[in-house]
């Protein structure tokens, strides 16, 4: 958390009023994902959803269900205990629900890993235990894209992982944004491996090249340099890391393995329209 407050405190321009947009994977991506969660809350931080976000609100979502059934299920078996012996305490019998609860839990996840492998780990359910109403309510809020238009820059789409290019935004598919990484050039089926295809991200740029020379950019009468101009900003791909191309800007500097954490500044307020910057702080690794 203290290196997210640092970049922040290196990329916010004291001069104009700055908002800030993380791009995913705001949890298990340290030893302080509460934390992290409270800083973006307090800073009033538009968010988008990552493959990890994702992954630790499902393990919540499947314990608070959990947890339902247990309940209906233990107050099922005290109206039964106490129709059959009305002088029955009523603290021995909460005490031994609470360890029932917690021995159904385990029974529960043990049975339950048998049968499938969950979408989640142990570690998305230590963070998602620790999650209070709030922090539930901040990752439900984060969409699967952000977009904006900027003068002179065009069109901004934040994402966590990518856009499948030539598809409709509208119809691109909720795993794609989070987890592509390639696209299978025979199949054109996006991917979350970094082998056996092509980066999305290459692709995107030569679809945009080609739009871009086509619609004639430059012109003031067509809507200035920013007319059809799509730019992704994204995360997600460490191995690659900071990868800054015409159309798009991958961020993920590779923070949790002792990287930088990387920030795209864009700034308003100078006389030439929107300015660009790339910002970055030295990361501490990360030992689980």
């Amino acid at each position: 958390m203290i290196i997210v407050k640092a970049l922040v405190d290196k990329a916010h321009s004291k001069q104009f009023k700055s908002h800030i947009v993380l791009a995913g994977d705001l949890v298990t991506k340290g030893p302080k994902s509460i934390e992290v969660l409270d800083l973006a809350i307090k800073l009033k931080a538009s968010c988008v959803r990552g493959n990890n976000d994702d992954k630790v609100m499902l393990a919540y979502h499947h314990i608070q269900q959990r947890r339902q059934e247990r309940s209906t299920s233990n107050e099922e078996e005290h109206e039964d205990s106490n129709s059959e012996n009305d002088d029955s305490d009523d603290d021995d019998n909460d005490n031994g629900s609470e360890k029932h609860a917690e021995k159904s839990e385990s029974e529960l996840d043990s049975t339950t890993k048998k049968k499938s492998k969950k979408p989640f780990s142990k570690s998305d359910r230590r963070i998602a235990r620790k999650m209070k109403p709030h922090h539930v309510k901040y990752l439900d809020s984060c969409p699967l894209m952000l977009t904006a238009h900027l003068p002179h820059i065009g069109d901004i789409i934040t994402v966590h992982a990518g856009i499948l290019p030539g598809l409709h935004l509208l119809k691109q598919d909720p795993y794609t944004l989070m987890n592509m990484r390639t696209i299978d050039p025979v199949t054109h089926q996006p991917s979350a491996s970094r082998d056996g295809g092509e980066h999305w991200a290459k692709l995107w740029n030569k679809e945009q090249e080609k739009q871009y020379k086509k619609e004639g950019y430059g012109s003031e009468e067509k809507g200035g340099i920013g007319h059809m101009m799509t730019t992704v900003v994204y995360g997600h791909d460490a191995r690659r890391g900071l990868e800054i191309k015409r159309f798009t800007r991958g961020l993920d500097s590779n923070c949790v393995r002792g990287g930088r954490l990387t920030a795209l500044v864009l700034d308003g307020g100078g006389k030439n329209g929107v300015s660009e910057q790339i910002v970055s702080v030295k990361c501490k690794k990360w030992h689980d």
